[in-house]
């Protein structure tokens, strides 16, 4: 394995692990847990499945809809996907 894929495992782990955790925490209606250390700029936006379908707007926003959504669908659960994939963002300068 080269140390390029290595790192990428590396971080491929880590994110995998934060994400299991925040799902765990989802389901457990900890929603502070589970968003509260978002950005205040991070904008959530919801399915159209979503009646009220529309970006929410940093962690306090996030947690407060989701405590909400809970009250209504008290066996909401939540999964992480079976795979990630990365996907990079490069901007016309070629830089990421």
């Amino acid at each position: 394995m080269t140390r390029g894929a290595a790192a990428e495992s590396e971080r491929m782990r880590a994110f995998r692990a934060v994400m299991e955790e925040g799902h765990r925490a989802w389901n457990e209606g900890d929603f502070e847990r589970a968003y509260g250390a978002l950005p205040e700029d991070f904008e959530y936006q919801l399915g159209s499945i979503w009646p009220q379908a529309r970006a929410l707007r940093g962690p306090d926003e996030i947690v407060a809809f989701f405590h909400e959504a809970r009250e209504m669908f008290p066996d909401l659960r939540s999964t992480p996907p079976r795979s990630f994939r990365w996907a990079s963002r490069r901007s016309s300068s070629g830089s990421t």
